[in-house]
This record gives C-alpha cells, sequence and structure tokens, in this order.
C-alpha cells in the first residue's frame, strides 16, 4: 500500500510540477521555480526513495505468495516491465535534474527536462495500469484460459497494446486522482 501511495504521489506530482515548471518560466514567476526545487526535494524523498524501497519489497511479497504465478507474469509481460524501468529511471534522473538545475540552466534547457520528466513519469503510470489492468483481468486476456494453458508463451491470449490503455478508465481515473492531490496540496501551500 505504501508503495501505490508513493508511485500515485509521482506521477501526479510530476505532471503538476511540469505544469507549475512551465508556468514559472513563461510568465517569469521565480517563486513558482523556488517552490518546484522545494518540491522536489520531497517529492525525492517521499516518492522515489520511499517507492524505491518498498518497490523490491512487493516482488518478494509476490514470490513468497506465488513463485510460479510471478514467474508466468514476468515471463507473459517482461518487454513491458522492462519499458517501465526505462521510464522510470528517466523520471528519476529528471527530478533530480529539476531541483538541480533549477535557476542554473537556461530555460528552453529548464523546460525540455520538466517535460520530459512529465512525460516519462505519465508513461510509467501508462504502463503499470495496463498491465496490471491485463494481469487483473480488467484490460486484455482472459486469466482462466491464460491458467488453463499453462505457459505464458504457448496459445495463450496476449495483452492488448500499450497505446490502448491510455483511455482505460483505471488509467484516467489514477490519472485525475494524482492531478487533483496536487492541485489541492499546491492551494494549500500557496
Amino acid at each position: 500500500m505504501v508503495h501505490v501511495l508513493a508511485s500515485h504521489t509521482s506521477v501526479g506530482a510530476a505532471l503538476v510540477t511540469t505544469w507549475l515548471a512551465t508556468v514559472a518560466v513563461r510568465r517569469d514567476r521565480p517563486e513558482l521555480l523556488d517552490y518546484v526545487r522545494r518540491y522536489g526535494v520531497f517529492l525525492l524523498v517521499f516518492s522515489y526513495v520511499l517507492g524505491s524501497i518498498t518497490g523490491p519489497g512487493i516482488w518478494f511479497a509476490a514470490t513468497v505468495a506465488s513463485p510460479r504465478g510471478l514467474s508466468a507474469l514476468i515471463h507473459g509481460y517482461v518487454w513491458y516491465w522492462a519499458t517501465e524501468w526505462v521510464f522510470f529511471v528517466v523520471e528519476v534522473i529528471g527530478i533530480y535534474l529539476l531541483v538541480y538545475l533549477a535557476g542554473r540552466v537556461d530555460k528552453a534547457s529548464y523546460l525540455r527536462v520538466a517535460w520530459i520528466f512529465g512525460l516519462a513519469s505519465w508513461a510509467t503510470m501508462l504502463v503499470i495500469v495496463g498491465t496490471s489492468g491485463a494481469v487483473l483481468g480488467a484490460i486484455g486476456p482472459d486469466l482462466d484460459a491464460a491458467h488453463a494453458c499453462g505457459s505464458p508463451h504457448v496459445g495463450c491470449p496476449r495483452a492488448q497494446p500499450v497505446w490502448r490503455w491510455a483511455g482505460h478508465p483505471l488509467f484516467l481515473i489514477s490519472q485525475a486522482i494524482g492531478i487533483y492531490q496536487h492541485l489541492w496540496i499546491f492551494s494549500i501551500y500557496s
């Protein structure tokens, strides 16, 4: 549960932070840029450090609960997990750069970093929600048929392509909650 809170916080915060950085640069509002930097430090500690610590705990618990089930998930969705990991690495590097480069580089470069960070965060959530939805049966394969075939590679139904997940209600709801959460936090502290 802690990992889910941290990850949803990071995605909602990334989108709001990208928006705030854009407003700060375009309207020449240095106080917003300072807020992005200070909030970025909080985001680093809460979402990325805590999320990185608790994430492997989920995998450990899943391994203990069902080693064969986790093995099937990994083999069936290996490229989705790899894609998510790459986006996550870009996201972590992006938040470090946003915090460190605030006020130290030209505005165009800072905005580029902010938008790469925001889009990488959004893509991370897209892949996670899509994969989770496919595994839980909300999107993609029939799980009973997948379990009956015995192997995720031979005759098993495949998940829908990643681009179809962007319009799924699970994805849209998680995005809306994350964005609302951070707009509310921003309204309190501004």
